[in-house]
This record gives structure tokens, sequence and C-alpha cells, in this order.
């Protein structure tokens, strides 16, 4: 009998928490490009959201240990330390949701150009990650402007095939909540969508 009630209740937790689990989030947008208002958006509608992971997940990185440790106990990952390995982890996650945030292109250089004078590399998973996407730990509006470019590409080329797991998301344009809150099947806030600069 004790083992019959013990069963029934895991069957219960289990569905509960089944319930309410989400499917996992990854922004794969380049830095400058609305990552932290992206994050911000995410936990309002309930994510256990991080923008920009920690130590834990640098040495994931430098070991290629995948998945990362921290997605056992978070919904979402925005900001570059996605982009390196976003084919990677579709495939581990093939039901996730992936957003790629935009930003016109000159515009975002500049941005850039004035980001990166202000934020010089200073710890290993920030140099990491900037070699990783950028190909260099300073910016250089020649190749940025490569990297943009190739990004943008490699990312529609491998979604061509999983459209339903792609969003564009041009927050800098003004953009929020309609298309993210319908991407995630999610309820519209009734906040503002936040801009986080």
């Amino acid at each position: 009998m004790y083992q019959v009630i013990t069963l029934v209740l895991a069957a219960i937790l289990c569905h509960s928490g089944c319930a309410q689990a989400k499917e996992k989030v990854f922004g794969i947008g380049l830095s400058r490009t609305g990552t932290k208002s992206l994050n911000a958006s995410l936990k309002i509608l309930g994510y256990n959201a991080v923008h920009f992971p920690d130590d834990e997940t640098y040495k994931d990185m430098v070991h290629a240990t995948m998945p990362f440790r921290i997605l056992k106990n978070v919904d979402a990952i925005t900001d570059v330390t996605t982009i390196p390995y976003f084919i990677q982890l579709h495939q581990i996650y093939p039901n996730a949701k992936f957003i790629l945030t935009v930003r016109d292109k000159e515009a975002w250089l500049d941005g850039c150009s004035t980001f990166f004078q202000k934020h010089p590399p200073k710890f290993k998973l920030k140099n990491f990650i900037r070699s990783a996407v950028y190909g260099c730990l300073y910016f250089n509006r020649e190749r940025f402007s490569h990297v943009y470019d190739e990004h943008l590409r490699k990312v529609l080329s491998y979604f061509e095939d999983y459209p339903d797991s792609l969003l564009i998301l041009p927050i800098c344009d003004g953009v929020g909540w309609d298309p993210l809150c319908e991407f995630l099947g999610e309820p519209t806030p009734s906040v503002p969508f936040p801009r986080i600069k």
C-alpha cells in the first residue's frame, strides 16, 4: 500500500512539474541588439533567464561540456554566450526556441564602437566569448561588419529547415511583446516591454 501511495504522489508531482516546465529559450543576437531587454522580458514572462552566464559556464565552454550545467537550473540564456553553440543547443534541445535580436547594421556598428571602448576585456569569459564570436578582443569596424553579415547568414540558413524554432526580433526598432508572446505561446503582459540600454 505504501509503495502504491508513493508512486501516485510521484506521478502527481511529476505531472504538476511537467505542466509548469518551460521549453528552453536561447537569445542568439549579437552584442548591442537588445539582448538585455530580451532577458528582462523573458523574466517578466516567468522564465528563469540569465544574461551572460558566470564562470561555471566558462569552464563548460573551454572543456566543450555540453549541455552547459547552468541549463539544469535556468530556462533561458541570452547574449553572445550562446552564439558559437546555437546549432548544438538546438540538436540537444530540439523543442527550444531561438530568438535572434537584430538592429540596423550601421547603428549597431556605432553602438559596438562605443560599448567596446568603454568595456575592454577584463576577465576570462569575456575574452573567450569575444574571441569565439568576433574573432578579436577589441572593436574593429571591418571585422564586426563581416561578423554581422555572417552571423545573420548562418542563423537564417540553419533555421530555414526549422522555421517554427526561430524568431527575428528587432527590439531596437521598438518591437516588443506581440511577436515575442505569440512565438512563445505566452499571454501578453500588462506592463510595458522593457527597454534596457
